[in-house]
């Protein structure tokens, strides 16, 4: 089934990618999350003023996907977690996926990340653990989180005052809880770090994948 008529439907997933003069990577990236096992989302780019063909990338994406993909450009530079947040008030699912431009997804990542969701309402949101990789995809670690670093899990986590073990793109975020933590702060903690501490603070649990 083509994906442009799947997502004439409202997507149960909004993926927010945030890009700022990534075009070396953000091809890697799109054909990743274009090529899930999942196909109930949307694509919402938002780029920062970038300078490179990292815009005209994105035109050219959504040109193919008209009905699945849409692209925004800030009319300023504004950082990373500005751009998120545009993001995410765009943002139509009922769960948030981030993006960074420079990754590379799992087939089954959404799908996966979905499933842990969807049980639990309650849940501010799930994560998962990840595999370090360099420029041409080559493992320098296959987990990124090892069990000494204590993932974060439950409602009891003040290990995260400390420090952060939530990478924002392996996150699946509920979208009613991710709307209650904006606005987000334009300085200091990044998005993750940011909503892991306000999920503790409205004492919303979160939920560890430890897959990559």
């Amino acid at each position: 089934m083509a994906l442009n008529n799947i997502t004439k439907m409202q997507p149960q997933i909004s993926v927010v990618l945030a890009t700022f003069n990534g075009a070396e990577f953000l091809t890697c990236q799109m054909e990743s999350i274009l090529g899930q096992t999942f196909h109930g989302f949307e694509i919402i780019a938002v780029d920062d003023c970038s300078t490179d063909s990292t815009w005209e990338l994105l035109q050219s994406y959504r040109n193919r996907y008209p009905e699945q993909i849409t692209i925004h450009r800030n009319p300023e530079n504004v950082g990373s977690r500005k751009t998120f947040e545009k993001g995410i008030l765009l943002a139509q699912g009922d769960y948030i996926a981030f993006s960074d431009q420079d990754d590379c997804w799992n087939p089954e990542k959404l799908q996966v990340l979905l499933d842990a969701i969807v049980t639990n309402p309650n849940l501010a949101f799930v994560y998962s653990n990840s595999e370090l990789v360099d420029g041409n995809l080559q493992t320098i670690a296959p987990l990124t989180w090892e069990e000494s670093n204590k993932p974060l899990t439950g409602n009891s986590f003040y290990e995260i005052l400390d420090k952060n073990t939530v990478m924002g793109c392996s996150m699946l975020v509920n979208t009613e809880f991710a709307q209650k933590c904006l606005p987000l702060p334009s300085i200091g903690f990044h998005h993750d770090w940011y909503m892991t501490l306000m999920a503790l603070g409205m004492n919303r649990p979160i939920l560890f994948i430890n897959k990559p």
